[in-house]
């Protein structure tokens, strides 16, 4: 059994081996209307116009805002803001530098609107000056969490004056940092399984972010996901539980999110939030051919294996809105 211990994937991105081509991204799979991954919308739209359509609704961009994206991947999502809001300038952060190359090359257009800084994002938020608007999209799972917690250690730690045998100094801290997560969120671990993971970093993370700004967007891969009802009998969920999960990827693991622990902890700092479901949001189709590549599980040809392979990628994704 794996021992406690913080999920961490800085030396990874880090490394010149860091890239996007070892995961599903959204934002990568609808970056140009021409991605075979549009045929599973009802309107082939890019992600981050999309983005910028709820951004509006939102009221959450004005003429001459400053935006800060942590972890911009290879840039798209700031692009399309950068193109559909052509009055706001865009500070992107990332501790990447492969990433942060890429984000250049797709971004020096937009020349003095587009600032760039290497930098993990604890510690430039600790430094950084006040933004308009903090985006955080598909990264909260990159973030360091304690994950291979036993809940028997936990359970033994609650108690006063014990501590869980077999333990070294390491996983005692851990331990004390998940218990902490635990009480702080008033969150049950009765029906727990026998081992869980906790997104800690992602709710530092967010707690950092409205010290800077009055708003902040973020979109993941979530571990307590809802399907739309009126796609619900397309999809099967065979969650043994709604826990973060380890995802195995390329020299590196990333954790889903649970948005229900993050939402109890934005509560917590007194913040305002609104969210749901990505499917919903970009506008999967949910029709009879749909229908048929979901429920059938017989693919006959490469087009209904994309789509199908694409919709229960995007049907695991959430965002979250925190207002001031």
């Amino acid at each position: 059994m794996a021992m406690i211990s913080i999920n961490d994937t800085t030396e990874y991105h880090l490394s010149d081996a860091a890239s996007l081509g070892w995961e599903q991204t959204i934002s990568e799979c609808l970056k140009d209307t021409d991605s075979p991954y549009m045929l599973a919308l009802k309107t082939k739209r890019m992600y981050g116009d999309t983005i910028s359509d709820l951004f509006k609704a939102n009221n959450l961009i004005r003429s001459g805002d400053r935006i800060l994206e942590v972890g911009g991947g290879y840039g798209r999502l700031a692009e399309r803001l950068l193109t559909n809001f052509p009055d706001i300038s865009i500070t992107m952060a990332d501790v990447s530098p492969v990433f942060l190359n890429r984000q250049r090359e797709l971004l020096q257009r937009f020349g003095g609107r587009v600032d760039f800084v290497n930098s993990d994002a604890f510690e430039f938020l600790g430094s950084a000056g006040d933004f308009d608007l903090i985006i955080a999209n598909e990264i909260l799972g990159d973030l360091p969490a304690v994950v291979d917690i036993r809940k028997s250690d936990l359970i033994e730690l609650a108690k006063p004056g014990r501590a869980p045998d077999g333990v070294d100094e390491s996983g005692a801290e851990c331990l004390s940092r998940a218990l902490d997560y635990i009480n702080d969120l008033g969150i049950d671990i009765d029906s727990a399984p026998d081992t869980i993971n906790l997104n800690t970093g992602a709710l530092r993370f967010i707690s950092a972010a409205m010290e800077r700004a009055p708003a902040l967007w973020v979109s993941e891969h979530s571990s307590d996901f809802e399907i739309p009802k009126s796609m619900s009998e397309m999809f099967r969920d065979d969650r043994a539980d709604r826990w973060p999960k380890k995802i195995i990827l390329f020299n590196h693991n990333e954790v889903s999110v649970s948005f229900d622990h993050m939402k109890r902890g934005v509560d917590g700092l007194g913040y305002k939030h609104d969210g749901g479901s990505l499917m919903e949001l970009l506008g999967v189709r949910d029709d009879n051919e749909i229908r048929y590549i979901l429920l059938s599980g017989s693919i006959v040809s490469e087009t209904h294996e994309i789509i199908g392979e694409f919709l229960n990628h995007v049907k695991e994704y959430q965002w979250l809105l925190v207002k001031r």
